[in-house]
């Protein structure tokens, strides 16, 4: 893809020597001290400190394929979180949502001025969606964004976590 370069990696989101991380997240209409966060957002809670769960909760509800972002906080690495909205309000995602919010993230990263973020499979936790559905959209999203006409060059780690997600 020209401008956006990918690489799939097994291993940690938060391991990466990437600018900014992915966080699949909701549509952010319920607050975030009502929820028990598990997956990429649970590992986040625990290394990036409150700042970057305040500063999300102030950008109001978002629609699926949304990307918005906050500095990492606490976390040591990354500058930045980009936040998508992947799931709808049946906490299920979709692989149109998961394309749209792949293109979303590498605008928002492009923006940012960063030239590297890593991306879980988005939709393949919580959202229910297989893992070759989530990359098959992933990869449609990123092909979307790279066809645009602005923007430089952006790697793309996309992480599959060890073991396998499909239910």
């Amino acid at each position: 893809m020209p401008g956006v370069r990918v690489r799939e990696v097994t291993g940690d989101l938060l391991d990466q020597p990437v600018e900014a991380l992915v966080n699949a997240w909701n549509r952010n209409f319920v607050p975030r001290r009502l929820l028990l966060t598990g997956g990429i957002s649970g590992q986040l809670k625990t290394v990036t400190g409150p700042g970057p769960w305040r500063d999300l909760a102030r950008m109001g509800v978002l629609k699926v394929g949304d990307a918005v972002s906050t500095a990492a906080g606490d976390m040591t690495g990354p500058k930045y979180l980009i936040h998508v909205a992947g799931l709808n309000i049946f906490w299920r995602a979709s692989a149109a949502g998961v394309e749209a919010c792949a293109r979303s993230a590498v605008e928002k990263a492009r923006e940012l001025g960063v030239t590297s973020m890593a991306m879980p499979l988005i939709g393949a936790g919580y959202g229910g969606l297989s893992p070759d559905i989530s990359r098959a959209a992933i990869y449609r999203g990123l092909e979307a964004a790279a066809a645009a006409p602005a923007g430089g060059d952006l790697d793309v780690v996309l992480c599959a976590p060890s073991g396998s997600l499909d239910r």
